[in-house]
């Protein structure tokens, strides 16, 4: 039997859960949904016109290799984009799939027609071994980098040994094919100016104690990530939340992989 105070604490975490998605449901029928799907379907639009890294309300604050793809993607319009969030945790163990399914960060990520989804599936293959999954994720990390990916990146990388030689070629494709688009500029000097935005609009502690916040949790992130409590790490790396970053707390700590180039792996 867990101790009461594991009791207790499961028992708020799902009531804080269970209020969250009632919320997030509730969303669905009385706000607008796939705000981040239009801000997609809008950089892949102007990846060919002006202004990617430029325009009012939420910006585009990915990868420009990244952009033209939601031209091929925009046909299969926001239901599509969220039937593709379900169909990623099809790859998922049912148990880990379920706990998803209920939880309020995975209806969240759908809401907003945002990607957390998918990292966190390519997250948890890869902590389990999976070389399809470690590159899924490696190659998610130079697209759409976030913070929040820090943790699970640097415990691949001193783990997996095997992906440090891949993740340097993909680095260099991928840097390449950034100076080519022509928008590398723009997407670097993009990501400093919304530093200011994040630290001012976020949810997160800054809002009581200010900037100090980030060097607390960057140390935090940084002392979980070493004792591979990656879920809380990877949370407190991003120093602003956001409810659809909650989904990496379903990646397992501790993961006990061993991977190498040599070893056979299903996908």
């Amino acid at each position: 039997m867990r101790p009461l105070t594991v009791r207790v604490g499961l028992i708020c975490l799902w009531t804080v859960n269970a209020i969250l998605l009632a919320v997030t449901l509730a969303a669905f029928a009385f706000s607008d949904v796939g705000v981040d799907w239009d801000v997609y379907t809008e950089a892949g639009r102007r990846f060919f016109t002006e202004g990617l890294y430029e325009w009012d309300g939420l910006p585009w604050r990915y990868s420009p290799v990244l952009a033209p793809a939601f031209v091929l993607l925009a046909p299969i319009g926001y239901l599509g984009w969220s039937l593709l969030h379900f169909a990623a945790l099809l790859t998922l163990p049912r148990n880990v799939a379920l706990l998803a399914l209920v939880s309020a960060p995975f209806w969240n990520d759908v809401y907003n027609g945002n990607t957390m989804t998918f990292v966190f599936v390519a997250a948890w293959h890869a902590l389990s071994g999976s070389r399809t999954g470690t590159y899924s994720f490696l190659a998610l990390a130079l697209l759409i980098p976030r913070p929040v990916m820090l943790p699970v990146l640097a415990w691949l990388l001193w783990n997996q040994r095997g992906c440090i030689a891949p993740f340097v070629g993909m680095f260099g494709v991928h840097a390449v094919a950034v100076l080519m688009t022509g928008w590398g500029t723009a997407w670097i000097a993009g990501e400093v100016g919304n530093l200011g935005r994040d630290i001012v609009s976020d949810l997160s502690p800054t809002n009581l104690i200010g900037v100090w916040w980030y060097p607390i949790a960057i140390t935090l992130s940084a002392w979980m990530t070493w004792r591979g409590w990656l879920g809380p790490a990877s949370f407190l790396a991003t120093g602003y939340w956001s409810l659809h970053y909650g989904l990496m707390f379903l990646i397992p700590n501790r993961p006990p992989m061993r991977w190498t180039p040599a070893s056979t792996d299903s996908g």
